[in-house]
């Protein structure tokens, strides 16, 4: 809906400015719908502040440093009061991602400052990428003005786009709307593990060894069944949905099997198919169908059902249980989901079943997919896709304009071999925005050579939300050079390769609020493959686990790039929690690199490829291209609990211009690991619970690596020795 702006006179200008309490920025926050998100043992409790007038509603604020931007030319900032952020000009738009506890219209605070001093512009406002509010100018009160908003249940976005004038943006404050997660994504589900519930079952774990099935679960402990044994897990909230994190034991040829699992759910006795089909894979890098090979791994992947006409209350039991008794089934956990009603048809938008598209399945729908974009193109209108479940022979290429939206990752549903949708390569995609659907491929197997991504290709000035990807090779592999995509709100799981690789000359780019598990790469990647210039690019409050190889998140060059306030946790081999440096080919680094406010949990992996190396730490700083001392790296409050072996790797090569300050470490082997020369400034670095001793060197490297003490550190000094 479109209206005239009419507006409101806000007071007070910013809820700090009340005596009401009510403070601003992103502290607190767990799960959304959920009390509080466990990651086995570690508690985020939400902590939501209420204004001090009874029956007020609580006020949320997102803070304009934290949105995503998308500015047009060069644009000076404006020195505000309250450290107003950039100065935003003509056609330039800003982000935020929010998150509301139901659906409904919010009122919504935006601060800003008229930088230019005449109190008004014109601003469009879209909540979701649909048009939300039209103003013909927007008049400044008291450095705010207010409008009324329609969210939806969990994750929105709201976009605030200049035509004429300028504007300097602080924050937007949500009235009534719910607290994020202060780390990591805001979950939209309960996570039940599975040896935490009543079974007549087997515990097992924990264990990180390499191939052994409790180094690839949750928390490294699992629950196995067999015959008439049973997991009875005890629901925290409602729920309507729910994925069973499983594994079932392959064939002998490798191909994978199918087998019924039972789940009782009250009065609802269900017999679910599952398979090893999407799992399992041999030998060394990059991995084979072939058991032959040795070296199994990659176990899991997930079932998930939806009740589409019907709720369960907190409390209720679920009883999980073999249909097959000569297999030996392993359930990691399970999810539950509270899945709200489908998303409607937007006005104005191009049905996908008009142009011939079968919503059962049955048919091929890629023609009518490929004729309904074109359509909209030209009528400069978007693409509907309600739910269902539509098969496709190939991928689908997009080309500029193009906007998709589904009903929502839970109704609608798109499959096929290798399938996705990708930008243009070399001359990029622009304004392309995929919303709400899930796309579920069917590979089983890593061919480095093959082209398999749920998002791939080049996009600019373009958005992918609330994409729900697995089965594919990888989740979203992005090759520059281009700008400004934004990608907010997915969920990647059960791929063979890397979650979400940013590749070659991207900049200007962000993923936030992503939740990714099981993929066979990196989870989150950037990676700045020579010659393009590649930089300013942002992964945050993100949630990361249990990549089967490599990082969690890897910085591979690039300038003035940052990780910041995300969730990392189970590494499993041949990879950190975080690893920064030049390696693959990569452009140096170059500007401030920065890590800060992450959590690291059971990170830091065994090196299966190098015998004089006996893991990786939790931080990894690895100089393989060339030294790093262009730039600086700079790691900020970050926490590290129970890391395998270092909680700081500095690894070949020279590693200088690296400062780490407020760095808390529970748990590791050593605190520092010195494998090359070069140098780092530690500043309030805290370790308690080290097996080994303060800092592990190189014999021949022990005079060539330096560490320059800052204030406020505290950790044993103790050094030792080992082969290099």
């Amino acid at each position: 809906m479109r209206n005239s702006g009419q507006l409101e006179d806000p007071s007070p200008a910013r809820p700090e400015d009340a005596a009401t309490g009510a403070t601003r920025g992103r502290i607190g926050g767990a799960g959304l719908l959920l009390g509080a998100l466990c990651v086995s043992g570690i508690t985020n409790p939400i902590r939501i502040n209420h204004n001090s007038n009874k029956g007020a509603p609580r006020i949320i604020t997102y803070e304009a440093e934290k949105a995503f931007k998308h500015v047009k030319g060069d644009i000076s900032s404006c020195q505000v009061k309250n450290g107003a952020f950039s100065h935003l000009g003509d056609q330039a738009y800003t982000i935020f991602s929010v998150f509301a506890p139901s659906d409904g219209v919010y009122r919504v605070t935006l601060h800003a400052v008229d930088c230019d001093d005449s109190k008004k512009t014109m601003v469009d406002i879209q909540v979701n990428g649909l048009p939300a509010v039209s103003f013909e100018e927007v008049v400044l009160r008291r450095n705010a003005t207010i409008h009324r908003l329609p969210l939806r249940t969990g994750l929105n976005t709201i976009t605030y786009k200049l035509h004429g004038g300028s504007l300097s943006f602080d924050a937007i404050s949500i009235e009534g709307g719910l607290m994020p997660a202060d780390r990591g994504a805001t979950i939209p589900y309960d996570t039940l593990e599975a040896e935490d519930a009543t079974t007549t079952g087997v515990v097992i774990g924990p264990n990180r060894t390499y191939t052994s099935i409790p180094s690839e679960s949750s928390g490294k402990k699992a629950v196995q069944i067999q015959g008439s044994q049973t997991i009875v897990f005890v629901t925290k909230s409602q729920f309507n949905a729910f994925v069973i994190r499983f594994s079932i034991p392959n064939t002998p040829n490798g191909q994978g099997q199918a087998a019924p699992l039972h789940v009782k759910i009250g009065d609802a006795d269900l017999t679910l198919n599952v398979t090893s089909f999407y799992s399992y894979a041999y030998g060394n890098y990059p991995f084979s169908r072939n058991p032959g090979e040795g070296r199994v791994h990659h176990f899991y992947d997930d079932v998930r059902y939806f009740f589409t006409d019907r709720n369960f209350p907190a409390g209720t039991k679920v009883q999980v249980s073999p249909g097959d008794a000569s297999i030996k089934y392993t359930i990691d956990l399970l999810e539950t989901w509270n899945v709200g009603p489908a998303y409607t048809q937007p006005s104005g938008s191009l049905s996908v079943l008009n142009y011939g598209a079968d919503n059962t399945g049955k048919k091929d729908s890629l023609q009518a997919f490929q004729q309904a974009i074109q359509a909209s193109t030209q009528q400069k209108t978007s693409v509907w896709i309600p739910a269902g479940t539509y098969t496709f022979s190939q991928r689908i290429s997009l080309g500029n304009g193009v906007t998709i939206r589904g009903a929502g990752w839970w109704y609608t549903n798109l499959h096929g071999n290798d399938f996705g949708f990708f930008g243009q390569w070399g001359n990029p995609s622009q304004d392309v925005h995929l919303y709400d659907f899930a796309i579920v491929g069917r590979t089983n197997h890593r061919d480095d050579g093959e082209i398999s991504s749920g998002a791939g290709g080049s996009y600019t000035s373009s958005t992918i939300q609330g994409v729900w990807i697995e089965h594919n090779k990888c989740g979203m592999w992005l090759d520059g050079p281009f700008d400004h995509l934004h990608i907010t709100g997915v969920i990647i799981r059960n791929t063979f390769a890397d979650g979400i690789n940013f590749h070659k000359g991207i900049t200007d780019s962000m993923v936030e609020q992503a939740i990714i598990r099981n993929v066979g790469d990196d989870a989150l990647a950037m990676w700045a493959e020579q010659p393009n210039t590649y930089g300013r690019n942002t992964f945050q409050f993100n949630t990361l686990s249990l990549p089967i190889l490599a990082n969690l998140i890897g910085i591979y060059g690039g300038s003035d790039n940052s990780a910041t306030d995300n969730l990392v946790y189970d590494n499993i081999v041949e990879g950190a929690g975080i690893q920064a440096g030049t390696r693959y080919n990569s452009v140096p680094l170059a500007g401030t690199t920065t890590f800060a406010r992450n959590t690291l949990i059971r990170t830091g992996s065994f090196d299966i490829y190098n015998a004089n190396s006996k893991g990786e730490g939790a931080l990894w700083l690895f100089a393989d291209n060339g030294p790093v001392t262009q730039g600086s790296i700079l790691f900020q409050d970050i926490t590290v609990t129970d890391s395998l072996y270092s909680a700081i790797m500095f690894y070949q090569g020279q590693n200088n211009n690296i400062n780490f300050t407020n760095i808390q470490v529970d748990g590791a082997v050593y605190l520092f690991e010195e494998r090359n020369p070069g140098g780092a400034y530690v500043q309030g670095v805290t370790a308690i619970n080290l097996s080994g001793a303060g800092t592990w060197i190189c014999p021949n490297l022990a005079h060539d690596f330096k560490i320059t003490q800052g204030p406020g550190n505290n950790y044993p000094s103790t050094v030792v020795q080992g082969n290099c």
